[in-house]
């Protein structure tokens, strides 16, 4: 990642994800000791043929996430970690909310680190 090589990147589209450097003045504004970065971006999207009597289609997208956790102290990512998720959505729907379907399906997961584990819960905490 620090040598432009970032973590969500495919072959068909580049993400971006800050440096260490922006994490750690994101950190110093906040007087934070981690930072806590979850990068969503849809890689794919398709619109298929529903076989429901009440809609003639349905609305797929594929989510990649990306979730840093950048230790100030330590002056590294301590959790680098990807996350595929598909979801769909029919009737009079949307790819939006296939999308926001698939972020409630990552956002119930359970994130465990050698040391902690993050909960959705957790995480709004902090």
């Amino acid at each position: 990642m620090e040598n432009d090589l970032n973590p969500d990147d495919t072959a068909l589209g580049r993400g971006y994800v800050p440096k260490k450097k922006e994490l750690n003045e994101m950190a110093q504004q906040t007087n934070s000791d981690y930072v806590l970065l979850i990068n969503a971006r849809i890689t794919d999207s398709k619109v298929k043929t529903a076989w429901l009597g009440f809609s003639p289609v349905k609305f797929e997208v594929t989510v990649l996430y990306t979730v840093l956790i950048y230790s100030v102290k330590e002056d590294k990512y301590v959790y680098n970690e990807k996350y595929i998720v598909k979801e769909n959505a029919a009737g009079t729907s949307s790819t939006e909310r296939a999308f926001k379907k698939a972020c409630i399906k990552f956002a119930d997961r359970e994130f465990t680190l050698d040391h902690m584990t993050l909960t959705k819960e957790a995480m709004l905490k902090q």
